[in-house]
């Protein structure tokens, strides 16, 4: 009869959890397409009053979100694991909410720096939701950074800031995306 070594069992347990980790929490997709968003409306926020960008997140927000959820059930049918998709839903849903509101609210009531700087609030708190619901540092890294930012741009009164962060929070989230695919398929 052949002993097994426990300590070799452990690890041997510990690698097919991480790897069933990394199979399950994907996060690749909705960084680099939310990112591309991002940056595509970052010249949006330079016209006019701002009703432009709205319109833009609008109409790509829920599309970015539909398209997020069909890529992760298609992936989640070819490794043959799930997440329930519910806390997911809900997050997309509230932060959605959140920076229509904030946008929206602060446009109509003329805050203007609620309606520029509002919304960032609301979608770095989703993305530590996010963070959170996938284990992933490199997401709440992402999110404490959007929110730092947001805060100093409130704080300094910059001119064009919804710009600025609209543009680096979109290049930060395609780069961190490819980064995680990257990853992603070297553990597959």
């Amino acid at each position: 009869m052949t002993q097994i070594d426990p300590q070799v069992l452990l690890a041997d347990a510990e690698g097919i959890r991480s790897r069933t980790g990394s199979l399950l929490h994907s996060y690749w997709f909705p960084l680099v397409l939310f990112g591309t968003l991002s940056v595509l409306s970052a010249p949006l926020n330079l016209i006019g009053d701002g009703r432009w960008v709205g319109l833009f997140w609008i109409v790509a927000a829920p599309l970015g979100s539909v398209a997020t959820g069909r890529q992760s059930r298609r992936r989640e049918e070819r490794v043959g694991i799930a997440a329930p998709p519910l806390p997911y839903i809900l997050t997309a849903a509230a932060l959605i909410l959140g920076t229509m509101v904030s946008g929206i609210g602060g446009g109509v009531t003329g805050h203007e720096q609620l309606a520029d700087m509002g919304p960032y609030v609301f979608i770095g708190l989703g993305y530590l939701l996010f963070a959170r619901l996938h284990r992933s540092r490199l997401v709440a890294a992402i999110a404490v950074g959007l929110l730092i930012a947001d805060g100093l741009m409130i704080v300094a009164n910059a001119g064009d800031a919804g710009a600025w962060l609209a543009a680096g929070f979109g290049l930060t989230g395609i780069i961190a995306g490819l980064f995680a695919r990257g990853n992603e398929r070297r553990l597959a």
